[in-house]
């Protein structure tokens, strides 16, 4: 890919190899950095080894600047004006309530975070992530699509498709993208008030028990007058999300009748909402009993695991799916950025360490961008995923002979097989085991 030239030049030697070391890290063990010290014990071997504290150091030498630098040269080894998708990737926060940690009025290196989203641009022909960017927004707002829209198109990107969350829906951004000319995927739910006309038509179609049958379902095009441009929408079943929500209902039961047991009375409001989900009996003197009513929460749980896409693109159901899936690997790239152990364990955490364990995470997700696609092309190496590569990689012991560094067992097919998707062989292991 070239990375670590462009790294060479901009950084300069010494902060490359680091950055190169911290990129290792992240993409073989994420985001939390509190297990550096012992990864990089037993798995660096002519890269700069890290610490916390130089991990620190590291990040809040990295500069605004010198992050622009490396995203115009990534982006002009690729192609600037090729298609691609806006992905909305995440929200990280620290105004929250378990970051008390993070706020002392007596240290002026150690502050909250405002609230910044997180958006990636990802190539069409080769899903490879070039770009990313990061700008403040409310966490509960959906108005700040626009201008999301603007940021990009003032950098010069305007060949994009947007993929969205669910909170990014409203008929108005809706109308925007299309009225800007621009594709789209969009995720509902049904929770939301705003979302709820969708799932009143999906209902209707499963009214018939038999279409309950099927994990596919037949898209709904909707007129102009729901939404404003002409969109499909493609319903979807998971069954790991309808666990997850089931497991959640049960949670909300479970604390509900604990509450119920505290309480000598309920008040119309709470009759109404726990009415939902269970039945009641009331005394003259305002004591009651209750019971989970089992038709009302068949009800509730009715739609569990669906979900769907509201699109104006061209794309079938699975390449629907494909692109908007694509998400969640993102998603991943930047999990624990803001964890409680790996703050805890930098020794001071701002917006400018922030910014660059962004950064740093951005490198490592273009390596992973890079493995997926290799993964997925070749068939050699087809059964395995990410994790299963590192796995078989990690199994690679070297060890000290006569002041020579060898390998402790011979290379197994699998491991010749991912070291030639690379280009590389057995000799070239042997030869940088010599020299470095």
């Amino acid at each position: 890919l070239g990375l670590s030239d462009l790294l060479d030049q901009i950084f300069g030697l010494k902060r490359a190899r680091q950055i190169r070391t911290a990129a290792l890290y992240m993409t073989i063990k994420g985001n939390d950095l509190a297990g550096l010290d012992d990864f990089c014990e037993t798995n660096i071997l002519f890269e700069a080894p890290l610490n916390l504290k130089t991990a620190t150091e590291l990040f809040a030498s990295i500069t605004a600047d010198e992050r622009g630098s490396f995203l115009e040269s990534w982006l002009n080894k690729l192609d600037p004006k090729g298609a691609c998708y806006a992905y909305e990737v995440t929200s990280f926060s620290t105004a929250a309530k378990g970051f008390d940690y993070l706020e002392d009025e007596d240290n002026p290196q150690v502050k909250r975070l405002s609230p910044t989203s997180l958006g990636c641009l990802v190539y069409t022909a080769n899903e490879l992530t070039f770009f990313y960017a990061t700008y403040l927004e409310s966490i509960v707002d959906d108005l700040y699509l626009p201008y999301t829209i603007g940021f990009f198109e003032n950098l010069g990107f305007s060949n994009i498709d947007f993929i969205l969350d669910q909170r990014s829906f409203s008929n108005e951004n809706i109308r925007f993208l299309a009225k800007s000319g621009y594709k789209f995927i969009i995720k509902l739910d049904n929770y939301h008030q705003k979302q709820k006309l969708p799932f009143n038509y999906f209902n209707q179609s499963l009214s018939n028990p038999k279409v309950r049958d099927y994990t596919s379902y037949s898209p709904l095009t909707f007129p102009k007058r729901d939404y404003g441009p002409m969109s499909t929408l493609r319903f979807y079943q998971e069954q790991s999300l309808a666990d997850n929500q089931l497991a959640t209902l049960e949670r909300k039961l479970i604390a509900t009748e604990f509450s119920f047991c505290q309480k000598n009375h309920l008040t119309k409001r709470e009759v109404a909402i726990y009415g939902q989900a269970f039945s009641f009996k009331f005394a003259t003197d305002g004591n009651f009993t209750f019971q989970r009513d089992l038709d009302k929460i068949q009800k509730l749980t009715s739609n569990f695991g669906f979900f769907c896409l509201l699109t104006n693109t061209n794309l079938d159901d699975a390449q629907t799916l494909e692109k908007y899936r694509y998400k969640y690997f993102l998603d991943h790239s930047f999990d624990e950025l803001i964890s409680y152990t790996s703050m805890k364990s930098l020794k001071h955490f701002n917006n400018i360490i922030f910014d660059s364990k962004i950064f740093f995470s951005f490198i490592s997700l273009i390596i992973q961008s890079d493995l997926k696609n290799r993964l997925r092309k070749n068939k050699d190496l087809l059964p395995l995923n990410k994790a299963a590569l590192i796995r078989e990689m990690d199994k690679i012991c070297v060890g000290l002979n006569n002041k020579d560094l060898r390998l402790l067992s011979p290379l197994t097919q699998t491991q010749l097989k991912i070291m030639k998707e690379f280009g590389l062989n057995a000799t070239d292991l042997k030869a940088y085991l010599g020299g470095g």
